[in-house]
């Protein structure tokens, strides 16, 4: 069964953190999952976010995935791969939650943790429904 993905905000991510202070750096969405092909992510999607509340609303991003993608991972990171991405902000989901948020028709929070030793990055808010 392949199911699609929207994602929908996010809140209170931790952006000094995820791009430093570079004024040029860009957000960006990647979303992978173990064995996942070269470039090593199934989907990368620049964000724009608001600096004022470290926040984004819906901006169109959807991927489809099907059950061999378990568990998915939602990175937010700096989209110029020279930058170090050690403090992105990195989630993951399996199917069986995303299967119950389908199922109980509610939009599934995803909360991020920083890659660098964790810590508390921000929340992904996704909706799933049936591809």
């Amino acid at each position: 069964m392949a199911l699609q993905i929207t994602l929908l905000k996010a809140a209170n991510l931790k952006l000094a953190d995820i791009i430093g202070a570079d004024e040029r750096g860009m957000t960006c969405l990647r979303v992978s999952y173990p064995g996942c092909p070269a470039p090593g992510f199934l989907q990368s999607h620049t964000l724009f976010i608001e600096t004022a509340d470290q926040s984004f609303a819906n901006q169109d991003v959807r991927l489809t995935i099907d059950a061999r993608m378990d568990p998915i991972t939602f990175e937010i990171c700096d989209k110029d791969p020279k930058r170090s991405s050690a403090a992105m902000g990195k989630g993951t989901v399996s199917l069986q939650e995303l299967n119950a948020a389908l199922n109980g028709n509610f939009n599934k929070w995803v909360q991020l943790s920083k890659k660098n030793g964790g810590g508390y990055a921000g929340e992904l808010c996704i909706r799933v429904t049936r591809a």
